[in-house]
């Protein structure tokens, strides 16, 4: 295979890799909720909108792809993202040559302590969604405690009602037997009272008995003498 052949065969492998890793971060936008036609908007004109860090006439990766009029436009953790006569595309720092690598080292060192940034933000916010979802737990909890405590509270109190209800009416049947008793009529009301006799009168009936006793007695004598 002539070298010209190879080199078009490279290309169109880098080329491969550069559809795959926009179709990559295009996934990954989706799955953050933009739509479709945002993220194709943003992919058409990203070439335009990125400014470049550095350019490179010429460069040679470690496995012999040779890149022409590169534009450096995004360095990553562990990639660069360029511009070149074959278009946009990531090559892998591991395929640059040490003295690219060595002219990008502050723009590397800059986009890990980014990544180690987000990955701290990330961090955070993981403990933060965290502690909120224990406090939610423990808000949870307590609430269902209260409702608990509330409805034995209610309970209890529904009880000591009904019970103070029992007593008020027991205490009410007890007061009106007691009231039938004192206004019933006692047993003896209805026989009548032996009669009394006046003293006054008492002693009238009794002269008049022992007059008529002493008459009688007289009158009797009286015939006897006659006689």
């Amino acid at each position: 295979m002539l070298p010209y052949n190879k080199i078009l065969l490279i290309a169109l492998l880098l080329e491969l890799l550069g559809i795959y890793a926009v179709a990559t971060d295009m996934r990954a936008e989706l799955a953050e909720g933009k739509t479709l036609a945002e993220i194709e908007r943003e992919f058409a004109d990203s070439s335009q909108r990125l400014e470049s860090i550095k350019t490179y006439s010429t460069i040679t990766t470690t496995y012999g792809g040779v890149f022409r009029n590169v534009d450096i436009l995004r360095v990553d953790v562990d990639s660069i993202y360029c511009r070149s006569q074959i278009g946009n595309c990531d090559i892998p720092l591991a395929h640059l040559p040490s003295e690219v690598l060595a002219d990008l080292d502050s723009f590397i060192a800059q986009a890990k302590e980014q990544a180690a940034q987000k990955v701290k933000e990330e961090q955070r916010k993981r403990l933060e969604a965290e502690r909120e979802r224990i406090q939610a737990e423990q808000k949870r909890k307590e609430a269902e405690r209260l409702r608990i405590q509330n409805e034995e509270q209610s309970q209890k109190r529904l009880r000591e009602e009904q019970q103070t209800i029992q007593r008020e009416n027991a205490e009410r049947l007890f007061h009106d037997e007691e009231r039938k008793k004192a206004n019933a009529p006692s047993d003896d009301s209805h026989k009548s009272e032996p009669a009394r006799i006046d003293p006054f009168v008492k002693r009238i009936l009794i002269v008049v008995i022992v007059g008529s006793i002493i008459a009688g007695l007289l009158r009797r004598k009286k015939l006897h003498i006659r006689e």
